[in-house]
Parts: structure tokens; sequence; C-alpha cells
């Protein structure tokens, strides 16, 4: 962050700004393993939303403290505070972060997969057709699925489209109100956000009803993005309680896809999730930035709104035939 100032082109602020996203990122694995390490298996989605809240928080009080440094003091003291910053976190992490002497949590998750699997199957070996509760049992392939497919093409699609509508939602904004009034939107979306982590960690936790509820709302939420073209204060209104619910979704969406794919994926895969977030991120960003000068803003939210369908699809298809209506996490 330190070093921004100093590029001299936009080659060079390229590079730098792509290695700060590439060590971000590594970070992303880090901080979700460390959580789930502290934490039994049903105390992990709360403890990712603690995280992701005390992020939050720590960003929007960064877009606070960040306006203030430059108004008063200027661009290049903003990045060098925030170099600081960095590394002042960096030392705190080395003083009070404690490494897990045994990665213990996921492992004993995987072992009871693997012995769930094995119970299913003699379940069916023993009553082919019934299950305990004489319903239907369905294929033997159902027992011995455990793809991820579908709700890896979710997570991308509902990053790729948060990205898209996200990235020029500013000079969407900027076209109708002042920078003043844009300012004060974005934060109180962001406020929003971070109170909603709170929301997921301790009410919300079902964490694939959670996955549909935020994919299906967005669809729908989205093109009411549109009612910002209103102008004056409904217009102003409108978009900040919009962008807020959208923020929530976020959210919901962030841990509960956090808490789903490290419940099922194989170990030395949690980098997986961090890098198709990322991807769908910076994919989102170029598509949204093009889509909005090529098409408009209309045709954006529109797409935007498909790609949530389709994550929201994702997610039916990835549950549907397990009874995700009837699961508790």
């Amino acid at each position: 962050m330190a070093s921004i100032p100093m590029a001299s082109n936009v080659s060079e602020l390229l590079v730098i700004v792509s290695l700060e996203s590439v060590f971000y990122a590594a970070t992303l694995p880090a901080r979700q393993l460390l959580t789930v390490e502290s934490e039994n298996r049903d105390g992990w989605q709360k403890g990712l939303a603690n995280m992701s809240f005390l992020t939050a928080m720590g960003q929007t009080a960064g877009m606070g403290l960040g306006t203030a440094v430059v108004v008063s003091l200027g661009f290049g003291e903003l990045f060098l505070m925030c170099g600081l910053l960095c590394f002042a976190s960096a030392g705190a992490l080395s003083v009070l972060a404690q490494e897990p002497g045994i990665m213990i949590q996921r492992r004993l998750v995987s072992l009871e997969r693997s012995l769930g699997t094995m119970m299913a199957l003699s379940d069916y070996a023993g009553y082919p057709r019934l299950s305990p509760m004489g319903a239907p049992r369905g294929d033997i392939r159902s027992v011995l699925n455990r793809s991820t497919k579908f709700l890896l093409v979710g997570i991308l699609c509902f990053s790729l489209a948060g990205s898209a509508f996200y990235s020029p939602l500013p000079a969407y904004f900027l076209r109708f109100y002042p920078s003043q009034a844009v300012f004060f939107v974005f934060f109180a979306g962001s406020l929003a956000g971070a109170l909603g982590y709170l929301l997921v960690g301790r009410v919300l936790k079902n964490a694939v009803s959670n996955l549909l509820l935020s994919s299906f709302s967005r669809m729908m939420v989205l093109p009411l993005l549109l009612l910002a073209a209103i102008g004056a204060s409904p217009g102003l209104a409108a978009a900040a309680l919009v962008l807020a619910v959208l923020e929530v979704l976020w959210s919901l969406f962030d841990v509960s896809s956090t808490f789903a794919y490290l419940e099922t994926a194989k170990m030395g895969r949690a980098g997986f999730y961090g890098a198709l977030v990322g991807l769908g991120s910076a994919a989102g960003g170029f598509l949204g930035g093009y889509f909005s000068m090529e098409y408009g803003f209309s045709a954006l939210f529109t797409v935007c709104s498909l790609l949530c369908a389709v994550a929201f699809l994702s997610y039916v298809v990835q549950y549907g035939g397990k009874g995700w209506w009837m699961r508790q996490r």
C-alpha cells in the first residue's frame, strides 16, 4: 500500500495492485483454517461470522478514516498510513496468533463424513429402497456422490455477479447524486453488511437455506438499484436501502458458502474457495465495467440478476436431492 504513490506509470501501478490482491487472497484460507481449528464444528459458522464481522467493521471504519485523511492531508499520506497499519497487523499477528499444533477439527469432520457414508451404504444394503424413516432411499450413486461441483458453480456465479454490479456502482450513483451523498450510501451499506454478520452467526444458522435465500433474494433485489434514478431524497433513500440489503445478503452468502465448502472439501483444498471467489471478483470487475460502458447499467443489473438465478439453481441441484429444507446446521 505504501508503495502505490511511488508508481511512475500505469504498468507499475497495475503490478503493485495485482501483488496486493494476491497477498490479500493468500490470507483468506489461513484465516478460515485458523478460525475453524479454534472452534468445534457446531461453532464454525459463528466463528467465521465473528471473523468476517471484525473485517467488515475494519473496512467500514477505514472508509471514514480514509476520507478524513484524504480531505485533511492527501492521498500520499493515506497510502503511507495504510502501509503502516499493515505492518502493525503483521506485528500483532506474530505475537497474538497461535498456530494449532494438530489440525484436528477438519479431520474429525472428514472422519464423520466417511462414517456417515459407511452407515448409509449399510442401510442401503439392508434396506435398498427405504430410509430409516420409511421414505424412498434413492439410488446408491446419491450415497457415494460427494461432488461439490454445483456448489462451486453457485459460489463462482454469486461472486461474479457481486463484483460485476458493485465495481462500477459509484459511477452509476454519481450520475444522480453528489459525491458526499454517494459516500453516505456506501458507508451505510458497508455498516449494514458488517452488522449482517452478527445476524448470520447467531440467528440464521442453516447454511444451505442461507445460500438459497441469499441467491434468490439478490436476484430479486438487484433490479431495484434502478430506483436510484428517481432522484432527490426518495431515490437516495431507496439506493441506500437497496445497497444495505445487498450487503446483508453478501454477509449471508459469505459465511454460509465458506462453511458449506469447508465442511465438504477434501483435505488440502481449503485454498480453492478463496481462489474461486477471487476469480469471480476479478472477472466480475471486468464484466461490470464492460457492460456498464457498452450496454448501460440496466443491462448490467439484468445480467447480474441472471447470474444469481444460475447460482440459485446450482444450489438447488447440489442439495435438492438431499432434503436441504430439513437439514439443520
